[in-house]
């Protein structure tokens, strides 16, 4: 069994595993998120946390599904910049939100698929979010193992895929009481593969499904890092 040591949620849409065994889900966009649909209050009334979504913008037909089991957040109000790739993950000095869940993003329909809460900077402004996360892409029905533009290297060794989300100017939370964000997810521009890959991939064989277990830049399919973030309704 592919990935196991650390998928272990329910997914939400039915996937062929790398061994061809189905992967079971609940329906619709799906989701492991975590922590409620709005945000704390605090600092007068602002808002201390948002709750985060990924817009599904597009559908995707060859593209059915992509699988985020992440390791958490990181909100900034000042624009970090892209860091050098496989940086480490503790040292990015921004608000760190602890979410250890399972994401299902399902290209085959458009909508809003739950993250989860992340903690807002004291400031209540938001210039840039991360999410760390291990993926795996359903392409025409079979799994693959992601890697990322962008990685980091958490401090027990572990890698994980850096997807920035960033808005178009800072969105200001600091007077609303319910923070809510939504990354914007589009698989046309989110998945790339060889042509589109800036790193050497191979195919999904046998070989790069231990090496991707070990280490997520290995596999024929590729994240973009960066993506769109807005103010969520």
């Amino acid at each position: 069994m592919c990935w196991r040591g650390w998928l272990s949620a329910v997914l939400a849409a039915t996937l062929v595993g790398c061994g061809g065994t189905p992967m079971v889900n609940a329906g619709g966009g799906g989701s492991g998120a975590a922590g409620p649909e709005s945000g704390g209050t605090g600092r007068g009334g602002g808002a201390s946390s948002a709750a985060l979504t990924f817009g599904r913008t597009t559908t995707s037909t060859t593209y059915g599904a992509c699988e985020l089991s992440t390791d958490g957040a990181i909100t900034f109000d000042l624009a970090p910049g892209a860091p050098g790739d496989g940086f480490a993950c503790e040292s990015a000095d921004g608000s760190r939100t602890d979410v250890h869940t399972t994401v299902h993003l399902d290209f085959t329909t458009t909508g809003a698929t739950p993250f989860g809460t992340v903690k807002l900077p004291a400031s209540g402004k938001v210039a840039e979010v991360w999410v760390l996360a291990k993926a795996r892409v359903d392409k025409h029905g079979k799994v693959h193992p992601a890697h990322g533009r962008l990685s980091c290297v958490a401090a027990e060794g572990h890698r994980y895929v850096v997807l920035r989300f960033v808005p178009s100017s800072t969105i200001d939370l600091s007077a609303s009481s319910a923070g809510r964000l939504a990354a914007v997810i589009d698989p046309r521009r989110l998945i790339g593969e060889r042509g589109d890959c800036d790193v050497s991939c191979d195919d999904d064989d046998e070989h790069s499904e231990r090496e991707a277990e070990s280490d997520p830049r290995h596999g024929s399919i590729s994240l973009e890092s960066q993506s769109s973030l807005e103010k969520g309704e």
